[in-house]
């Protein structure tokens, strides 16, 4: 019951964050932001998850996540208000910056739950029906963002948002306390299995940061591409609904796939078929081959989060999952805050075909260091590279 009300406020955050990303994007170039400025708006949504979220982890194992939550559809809907009632281009990084809070607070407080209710045996279960939720959300959130710009224009999108993020706070109002408690005090050392921290999190930390970065440089400048190749809000939202599909898809057959694969092998093949996806990219400028990179670079995606965050909960001490959850995050929002801006001078400079290039490479890199983890692995325990 507790899974199935934490996936249930999943859906609804994600088709809210992933929804206003694209309203906010869209917008942007709508009030004639160029690369870099898109980059920055990109950089404006991350910040706030590097500042909270260690903070946010550490809060919900103490006293639990259910008001966390409350103040995550808070911030969002704030930001969907002032997109509503006060446009600029200014204010779209406030709003952007809200929209933050809902990625940085909600994010770690959802991963958290899971890993709470989940024994080991169900882990892989668990945070793959987690991650489903969110690949679901990948496709509704941009196509129901796009299809309400096309047609209510970007004021009536913003309400439309606003209606999803307000059934999330009604939601947590209704059921939040089936959602466990905190410990009600500080837990002790954060890291599991006698492990020095830093040895045993470091590459997993770098993958888990290349994973997200991939999945927001693609939302991000996939719309910033299709705007330069005159098309619509629909169709921008129906070729990232396409990387939500192969992630859906992805993610319901990730269970059987790790136990043949094993979870460092898997990585790694899933950066290589991102890494070719996104150098696909400038060779098309009509929809259909376009939606089917946009599958193929969710295909290389989908696995990636899950298996981070199952690799992170595994080497967590009990009590203390959430506070390394955060500390994930924290390492994704240092990639995600500097990555995209960084792009963006190179997009402003050398134009968009650069930043595709750049982004295959990072993604040939994540899978150069997961194939390595699989090495050490082979080396360790004269495993095969397998699962477990």
């Amino acid at each position: 019951m507790v899974a199935t009300t934490c996936l249930a406020l999943a859906l609804l955050t994600w088709i809210s964050m992933t929804g206003a990303r694209l309203l906010l994007t869209l917008y942007a170039i709508e009030f004639g932001a160029q690369p870099f400025t898109v980059g920055m708006l990109i950089a404006a949504l991350q910040v706030v998850p590097l500042l909270v979220s260690l903070p946010t982890g550490r809060l919900a194992d103490r006293y639990g996540t259910r008001w966390l939550m409350m103040l995550g559809f808070a911030g969002v809907s704030v930001a969907m208000l002032l997109t509503r009632f006060e446009p600029s281009l200014a204010m779209l990084f406030v709003a952007s910056a809200l929209n933050g809070v809902l990625l940085g607070v909600n994010g770690v407080a959802l991963q958290s739950v899971m890993g709470v209710v989940s024994r080991p045996e169900q882990r892989a279960r668990n945070f793959s029906n987690l991650a489903l939720t969110g690949s679901a959300s990948n496709f509704v959130g941009p196509l129901l963002a796009g299809v309400s710009i096309d047609h209510l224009g970007y004021g009536g999108a913003s309400l439309v948002l606003l209606s999803v993020a307000v059934a999330g706070m009604l939601a947590l109002l209704a059921w939040g306390a089936r959602l466990p408690a905190g410990s009600g005090r500080r837990a002790g050392r954060a890291y599991g299995g006698g492990l020095p921290p830093w040895r045993a999190l470091w590459q997993v930390l770098m993958v888990s940061a290349l994973v997200q970065m991939c999945t927001d440089l693609f939302l991000f400048y996939v719309p910033v591409y299709g705007r330069s190749i005159a098309l619509s809000a629909t169709d921008i939202g129906v070729i990232t609904a396409g990387f939500g599909v192969s992630t859906v898809l992805m993610r319901a057959i990730m269970p059987n796939l790790l136990r043949r694969l094993g979870e460092a092998r898997m990585l790694a093949y899933s950066f290589y078929l991102a890494a070719a996806g996104f150098m696909l990219i400038p060779f098309f400028s009509t929809v259909a081959p376009l939606v089917a990179v946009s599958f193929l670079i969710g295909i290389g995606a989908g696995s990636g989060q899950p298996i981070t965050m199952m690799m992170v909960v595994a080497r967590s001490a009990q009590g203390r999952s959430g506070e390394m959850l955060g500390l994930q995050l924290t390492a994704n929002g240092i990639a995600r805050t500097g990555g995209p801006a960084l792009l963006g001078v190179a997009g402003s400079l050398a134009g968009l075909a650069p930043v595709f290039v750049i982004s295959a490479v990072l993604m040939a890199l994540g899978g150069v260091v997961s194939a390595g983890i699989v090495a050490r692995q082979r080396a360790r325990d004269g495993t095969h590279g397998g699962g477990p």
